[in-house]
């Protein structure tokens, strides 16, 4: 049972409660999680409804680092093109500027078999329904484009990562892309199906039968000069 370096922000219509889960070694499982509630004092729930609050009557001798209580920002995961993996993100502050964009600003380190870390910046965004999720990659001046994008920038072949509750952490085991195909009819294939909507930078995306927000957002793929659309969804 672990959960430190908390940290409240409110972001538009709801204060948010920011988590880590974990140990901050690179084989520690560290992962940030949230919560909101309308009201500063809480209580403060995940978008599953459970309560941040620890109980020890129902949890008894349980971890919680691969638990599924709270919004898993990000887990341990590594790009196509990366050489390392990222891992053992936490520990974070979130903030809005005061051109309303709102940031998370945490430290993380890579699978490379060291402990050396570097602290990044990433973009918070907030869904239809008021939950937050994160760029998928460093914060590099981009912003939302409220006017939306043509059919033909957004169908196409992303790379995905499924943040997954549960990895071997320990092992250094990192979430590795999966290939998800928007097709210009509506429907998703490839290693998810479904469907998916967009209106404007908001999309909806159904696969399996479960419904995720999020947003579309334009940028650099870390590391490269390379400009992408990309999603983010919950």
């Amino acid at each position: 049972v672990s959960g430190e370096a908390s940290y409240i922000e409110k972001i538009d219509d709801y204060y948010y409660l920011f988590m880590s889960y974990g140990g901050l070694v690179a084989n520690g499982g560290y992962n940030m999680r949230v919560f909101r509630s309308k009201d500063v004092t809480g209580p403060y729930v995940d978008v599953s409804g459970n309560d941040a609050r620890y109980n020890a009557t129902n949890n008894t001798g349980a971890g919680n680092i691969n638990g599924t209580v709270g919004v898993k920002i990000m887990t341990y995961y590594q790009w196509s093109y990366a050489k390392y993996g990222q891992v053992a993100q936490g520990h974070n502050s979130a903030f809005i500027d005061d051109d309303g964009k709102a940031y998370v600003v945490y430290h993380t380190r890579t699978n490379d078999g060291t402990e050396g870390h570097t602290v990044k910046v990433h973009r918070l965004f907030t869904t239809e329904d008021g939950w937050l999720v994160a760029a998928p990659y460093e914060y590099t001046g981009e912003s939302l484009d409220k006017s939306g994008y043509s059919m033909d920038e957004m169908t196409g072949t992303y790379e995905v990562l499924y943040h997954k509750s549960a990895i071997n952490y320990a092992g250094l085991e990192c979430v590795q892309p999966q290939a998800l195909t928007l097709n210009a009819d509506g429907t998703v294939s490839g290693d998810y199906t479904g469907t998916w909507k967009a209106d404007k930078e908001k999309v909806t995306l159904t696969l399996g039968g479960v419904e995720y927000n999020g947003v579309f957002v334009e940028q650099y793929v870390e590391d490269t000069t390379h400009k992408t659309l990309c999603f983010t969804i919950l």
